[in-house]
């Protein structure tokens, strides 16, 4: 019960600057590192009743094997899922059932990508996860190349996920994340708040990005 205490404290923290709802479009996006969502889903599940049942969830570090995904499902939401290939890893974007949508792209492997159409509000929406280990020109490469795919729908998109690119400490995978955003046409929206706070340490790791103009609003206090 702790952990599963402390994997809802994780949720909330999160949620003070990732969810986000874009003025011109309305569409409400709720962030989740889930870290093993076959222990988490109940707890995945009341969060996302208590926010008035977002329009899309992306859950993070789903730990979910191929073949587990019928097992992982929400009342009122749809649900596609790209599975580990190790320990750690996936992805699951939940979609608000009322909402028509469909993938666009994926990346399966070490690293995780899923980027899905809602059709019903005319935006994309992606989660993405890379491990700490897994080459960050790599995972540029590969996500050049979704986000190019991605350009010929000519729509509005959000990507949000975990990049084990720690935001707070100066250096070089800083720049190079930020270079790779502009160079994108994304905005990085979180930029000062940590997303992993321990009692030794803090970092911003997670990150919500978008191709529009929109904001990160604080919604939950603890």
């Amino acid at each position: 019960m702790a952990a599963i205490e402390e994997n809802v404290k994780l949720f909330h923290s999160m949620e003070e600057y990732i969810d986000h709802r874009d003025v011109t479009t309305a569409i409400s996006n709720l962030y989740l590192t889930a870290h093993r969502m076959n222990n988490n889903l109940e707890d995945i599940e009341v969060l996302l009743c208590s926010r008035v049942l977002p329009d899309v969830a992306v859950v993070c570090e789903t730990w979910l094997n191929r073949g587990d995904e019928p097992f992982f499902n929400i009342p009122d939401y749809r649900v596609i899922h790209v599975c580990r290939e190790k320990r750690g890893g996936g992805v699951s974007i939940f979609v608000k059932s009322c909402h028509t949508y469909k993938e666009v792209a994926r990346y399966e492997g070490i690293a995780s990508m899923l980027f899905v159409q809602v059709d019903s509000l005319n935006v994309i929406v992606g989660g993405l996860y890379r491990p700490p280990d897994f080459d960050v020109n790599t995972l540029y490469e590969a996500l050049e190349s979704k986000l190019q795919q991605i350009n010929h729908y000519d729509k509005m998109c959000g990507l949000m996920g975990d990049f084990n690119i720690n935001f707070l400490t100066d250096g070089f995978d800083r720049t190079e994340l930020e270079l790779f955003m502009s160079s994108n046409a994304f905005n990085i929206l979180n930029k000062q708040v940590p997303t992993r706070v321990t009692p030794r340490s803090q970092t911003l790791i997670d990150y919500a990005v978008s191709n529009w103009e929109c904001r990160c609003e604080d919604t939950v206090k603890l």
